[in-house]
């Protein structure tokens, strides 16, 4: 990584955002609530690309092309023991750009149901 990537980046999820072939990262970054792509150049060396706020510190976060449109996006969960959780879909441009959609609650499912 280059040094302009900042250092309280934390795990994500990994996907060809940009489409040029090599895989780009997506990490957290907790102290401002963003995910930030990480842009791969190959060789194992990335270069710090554009960041997507959040309205809450995200726990977990799964990429897949939830449009059906051919581009990668994203989605995170945030949940905290004492609040109700929620899921936001980030869709993807292309570019390492990303565009929000609405929160949806999460619904947690009795264990005696499953």
């Amino acid at each position: 990584m280059n040094a302009s990537v900042p250092i309280s980046l934390t795990s994500g999820a990994v996907a060809d955002v940009n489409g040029d072939g090599n895989l780009d990262q997506l990490a957290f970054d907790l102290s401002t609530k963003r995910v930030v792509v990480l842009f791969g150049k190959g060789g194992g060396t990335f270069t710090t690309g554009p960041a997507t706020s959040l309205v809450a510190t995200p726990d977990k976060i799964a990429v897949g092309d939830f449009n059906n449109d051919g581009i990668p996006d994203f989605a995170v969960t945030n949940f905290r023991s004492n609040a109700a959780g929620n899921v936001q879909v980030f869709l993807g441009k292309g570019d390492g750009i990303f565009t929000a959609t609405t929160r949806s609650p999460l619904v947690s499912i009795p264990a005696t149901s499953l």
